[in-house]
């Protein structure tokens, strides 16, 4: 049997991705962990890269929603046999990210863990995961929670024993929640839990780029990690952007092509979309709220279900689904 062994503390390493509600439209056919982030990346990259800088290699993957796409981009990284997706049971879907864990309880007697690292993918952050296992050991308590000083960030440290007995009570409680503070801090006394601020331990070496729960919060994390300002444009190294076309304050995704003429503003243009000559989005809101989805903070979404929607007059079109890589 393989560990992570960092200070010779057996550890047991879980991605549960989110469900991405609040990333809809772009979720509609992408499941959120592969959504595309900072032009060439995906969220849960992010994740698995402070895995590996902070020495942990053995992983395990919970994914429930689009299960077969996430394992197929795990076997496609170059990880090795310890990148392991585990896929739910077919006859009893998770309810959230509290019950998936619930359901793999069975991990805890295969890899007989000390302690179990819980990561959730609603956030995008730079973190040495073995600092934060230095501080769990080193200030006592069943439960550290990771916050950027602030907030939870969805980073949870557990002894094994305690672990397993929150679970238990959530089980127990039926109240298929997903995973955070307030049911931890249901489930287990509070006096048990400690928080940890990751950035203030990091000596400058941890970053917090933000959340990426709401189509606003991926919008500005995106600029951010960019270093952007949001009138600027992200854009994908393989989308194709015509000499006379204009864009501003938009992030354009993996193999989108916009044609001659269009105008974008706010915007994010999804995977493979094609937009044709002449094109306007973001300049006029009522006219964009009719054919997208468009946020609280009036980002237009432009995804493929919805550009297929649009009247046959517009001629927009839609390139083939590119497989997720």
């Amino acid at each position: 049997m393989r560990f992570n062994d960092t200070n010779s503390a057996k550890m047991l390493v879980l991605i549960v991705p989110g469900e991405g509600k609040g990333l809809y439209p772009l979720t509609r056919s992408t499941p959120q962990p592969l959504l595309s982030f900072g032009r060439e990346f995906r969220i849960i990259d992010f994740t698995l890269w402070n895995c590996s800088r902070s020495g942990f290699k053995r992983v395990f993957v919970l994914p429930y929603l689009q299960a077969g796409a996430i394992v197929q981009y795990l076997g496609s990284l170059d990880w090795g046999e310890d990148l392991i997706g585990v896929y739910p049971d077919p006859f009893r879907r998770y309810t959230g990210t509290a019950d998936a864990l619930v359901q793999n309880l069975g991990l805890l007697q295969l890899e007989a863990p000390e302690y179990v690292l819980v990561l959730l993918t609603d956030h995008i952050y730079e973190m040495d995961y073995a600092k934060l296992l230095q501080f769990h050991t080193r200030h006592g308590g069943d439960i550290t929670v990771a916050t950027d000083g602030i907030a939870d960030i969805g980073v949870y440290l557990f002894n094994a024993s305690a672990f397993r007995k929150a679970l238990l009570r959530e089980a127990l409680a039926a109240s298929n929640n997903d995973l955070n503070r307030y049911v931890i801090c249901r489930v287990t006394d509070e006096r048990n839990i400690r928080a940890y601020d990751f950035r203030s331990h990091a000596n400058g070496s941890s970053t917090y780029w933000g959340s990426v729960d709401e189509i606003d919060c991926y919008y500005r994390a995106q600029f951010r990690f960019c270093g952007q300002q949001s009138s600027g444009c992200i854009i994908s190294a393989s989308a194709e952007i015509a000499p006379t076309a204009r864009i501003s304050g938009s992030i354009v995704l993996k193999g989108t092509e916009i044609r001659s003429g269009a105008h974008i503003r706010k915007a994010i243009i999804n995977e493979n979309v094609r937009i044709p000559d002449g094109t306007t989005i973001g300049f006029d809101a009522k006219e964009d709220r009719r054919r997208f989805v468009v946020s609280k903070d009036g980002v237009v979404i432009v995804d493929q279900a919805s550009v297929a929607r649009l009247d046959d007059k517009t001629s927009m079109a839609i390139l083939p689904r590119a497989r997720i890589a």
